[in-house]
């Protein structure tokens, strides 16, 4: 679990173990965690680490900031082919498994390129953003469908408000939006 901007913690059983990876404020607030056998990617708003639960020591960082240009990285997404990683207002990158780090997408709106968080279908990454959910075909790198207040010419589906905080993509392939509310 994150604690607080000042590392991880962790509740293995009874007992509770507290590690702090850095000394800079914006290397310890950790905003993102996947485990993968005993290594975990803990994201944060510069860039991630690896970390290993066995020896309780982180493994190596990898900075992301100046990849971004001026946007703080806001969320992440893990799969078998590398790392997604969405910033405040920069737009959508992914660093590949060998190491290169480039922008995925950036549409030119703040409101879209302002990434709260990303989910996958296996096919299409669901973003959610400060004006609505947009769906991009990974293949093709476009954008296949965009969902706000206001229904597109294809669909009358409409969100009760732009901000949308996260995706939650059923098993079904039906997706619940997380909104704020007025």
């Amino acid at each position: 679990m994150g604690f607080y901007g000042e590392g991880l913690s962790m509740l293995s059983s009874n007992a509770l173990t507290f590690y702090s990876l850095s000394d800079d404020p914006d290397l310890k607030n950790i905003i993102y965690i996947k485990g993968k056998n005993n290594r975990y990617l803990l994201g944060t708003a510069k860039g991630y680490y690896y970390f290993d639960i066995t020896t309780g020591k982180k493994e190596q960082f990898t900075d992301l900031a100046g990849k971004t240009g001026s946007g703080d990285i806001s969320c992440y997404y893990t799969d078998d082919n590398g790392v997604w990683f969405g910033t405040k207002g920069n737009g959508l990158y992914f660093r590949s498994n060998d190491g290169i780090a480039k922008l995925f997408l950036r549409s030119g709106n703040s409101g879209e390129d302002y990434i709260r968080n990303i989910n996958s279908d296996g096919k299409n990454l669901w973003l959610s953003t400060l004006s609505g959910v947009i769906v991009i075909d990974i293949s093709s790198r476009k954008a296949i469908r965009k969902l706000t207040t206001v229904p597109d010419e294809n669909s009358a589906d409409r969100l009760p408000h732009n901000s949308i905080i996260m995706t939650y993509i059923r098993r079904d392939g039906s997706v619940l939006p997380a909104t704020e509310m007025d």
